[in-house]
């Protein structure tokens, strides 16, 4: 099953920010890490060898992310050119799952620095850190709603067996589950309009996640996928009218676009098997994507870079 999390058996892959493993024989893992694949319209932000530097995000004209290059789940901020990289998290705690308001002046992200992972709000600078959830159950995947009023994630809190989608006023009160089935629900995002949340659903038996589409209420739910493909981190272009997402239905992790209603399936980037683009993100004026572009090497470790990408209008 895809996931937010990667390609595995849920159970083996919630607490991974990875892909799929595919491993890189010694003899052909330097000349790979040396020509991780480019094409005219993306750029190569960062690359650091046998590092995670995943999930980033836009905040204004700076990208956000997390990277794991000091042993440790730390939060990062840099300009979009890669240059005068900063930690903002700088702590001893696993911080990760990053999202930023619209605004730029909040970020939503998952940390365990109180014994399990729960939800909080910090500014961009660091400063400001408040914890908005406390539940024995994992709270992970915030995502800041486009008004600045909620953010949606996912929990497996009372006892439920899979993870269900929770919205949460930005202050921590009004806590409103809004999903309910035996079937995993991740990567929640809350539309432009505030109509429509877009999410996944699979299940381990079917090992398949598929992008689904559901009111603002967590009703009237459509897979607007339904393919034997895999897909995964589903969000909204600025204007709600599309969905950017990755799946591997040319045979490796890519990056599509399609309307909302899963029709006009595009293609946006290419690579070749065994490198992958996921975790897409788009700018607030809809002109420029970044996302993460992946292999992993034969020491088990995984080299996550950051990429940019224009997207043609």
């Amino acid at each position: 099953m895809f996931s937010c999390f990667g390609l595995l058996p849920f159970i083996l892959l919630i607490n991974s920010v990875s892909l799929p493993s595919v491993t890189l024989h010694s003899n052909s893992e330097s000349k790979l890490l040396q020509e991780f694949p480019k094409d005219p319209l993306s750029k190569e932000v960062v690359r650091m060898a046998n590092v995670e530097n995943a999930y980033p995000r836009w905040l204004g004209n700076k990208i956000l992310f997390q990277s794991n290059r000091d042993g440790r789940w730390q939060i990062y901020i840099m300009n979009a050119d890669g240059s005068d990289q900063k930690n903002i998290s700088n702590d001893r705690f696993n911080n990760n799952f990053v999202s930023c308001s619209a605004k730029g002046d909040l970020i939503a992200f998952v940390s365990d620095r109180d014994g399990d992972e729960e939800i909080y709000t910090m500014k961009p600078d660091g400063s400001a850190v408040k914890r908005l959830t406390n539940e024995a159950g994992r709270d992970i995947h915030p995502y800041i709603t486009p008004d600045g009023k909620k953010i949606l994630f996912n929990s497996a809190r009372g006892n439920s067996a899979n993870f269900e989608i929770y919205s949460i006023n930005i202050d921590g009160t009004n806590l409103t589950r809004l999903t309910k089935s035996v079937d995993e629900k991740t990567c929640a995002r809350l539309s432009p309009d505030g109509s429509r949340i877009v999410y996944l659903e699979g299940s381990v038996a079917a090992r398949n996640d598929e992008i689904v589409v559901m009111d603002s209420h967590g009703q009237y739910a459509r897979n607007v996928t339904n393919s034997a493909a895999a897909e995964g981190w589903p969000l909204w272009s600025p204007d709600g009218q599309r969905i950017y997402y990755c799946s591997d239905d040319s045979g490796t992790f890519c990056i599509y676009e399609m309307k909302y209603d899963g029709s006009e399936k595009k293609r946006i980037t290419t690579v070749q098997f065994p490198f992958m683009d996921a975790r897409p993100e788009i700018s607030n004026d809809g002109k420029m994507l970044v996302f993460n572009r992946q292999v992993t090497n034969s020491n088990g470790s995984n080299t996550i870079a950051i990429y940019t990408r224009a997207v043609k209008g």
